[in-house]
């Protein structure tokens, strides 16, 4: 169940970078650079993170959806924005 959920995460961050794309909030410059292998590593890395900081807290098990797109969203933007 753990691993559904880390691929969740993951596939989570991945759309919230996708939509941080399409609305121009991240630099294409440094996009650019990275690969999408490359890029989905880091957000898995990223995803693992944030099972372990929010696994079992009230806010990962009542509020998931909007505390995985704050994570990404300061994630991508300390990274690639």
């Amino acid at each position: 169940r753990k691993e559904n959920r880390l691929m969740e995460a993951a596939m989570r961050i991945q759309e919230v970078f996708d939509d941080m794309w399409y609305t121009q909030h991240v630099n294409p410059d440094i996009t650019d650079y990275y690969g999408s292998a490359e890029r989905y590593g880091i957000f898995l890395e990223w995803a693992r993170e944030f099972e372990y900081r929010y696994y079992q807290t009230e806010r990962y098990e009542h509020d998931w959806y909007e505390s995985s797109r704050e994570f990404a969203e300061a994630k991508i933007k300390e990274v690639f924005g």
